[in-house]
């Protein structure tokens, strides 16, 4: 897996690729914390390149948004996987979370 990311004015982008185990997950909570304490009010997470999730990936990123919600900061998804949609639709994430097809969509939509 790879995570990489760019400040834009009020957002943090996150890209990932590959994919996610149980030590990289802890990167990407990291890049979360980072655009927290950077008093960033959006997340955008492109999920475009990553390749495969197992379940409790899906349990985290569910925890991860209540606990951006609960400071104020929306996050937004940028073109998950059909398997990755698949496996939030239990969640009740893609009802909560905003999906879009662009980085660039999802920042002008913050």
């Amino acid at each position: 897996m790879e995570i990489s990311g760019y400040w834009e004015k009020n957002a943090r982008v996150i890209m990932v690729s590959g994919a996610i185990d149980e030590s990289e997950w802890m990167v990407l909570k990291a890049a979360f914390l980072a655009a927290q304490i950077a008093q960033r009010r959006h997340i955008v997470l492109n999920l475009t390149q990553m390749n495969s999730t197992e379940p409790w990936i899906i349990g985290k990123l569910f925890m991860a948004y209540l606990q951006l919600r609960q400071q104020g900061i929306r996050l937004s998804l940028v073109n998950p996987q059909p398997f990755i949609r698949k496996k939030l639709e239990p969640t009740n994430i893609p009802a909560l979370v905003d999906y879009f097809s662009s980085e660039q969509e999802a920042l002008k939509a913050a």
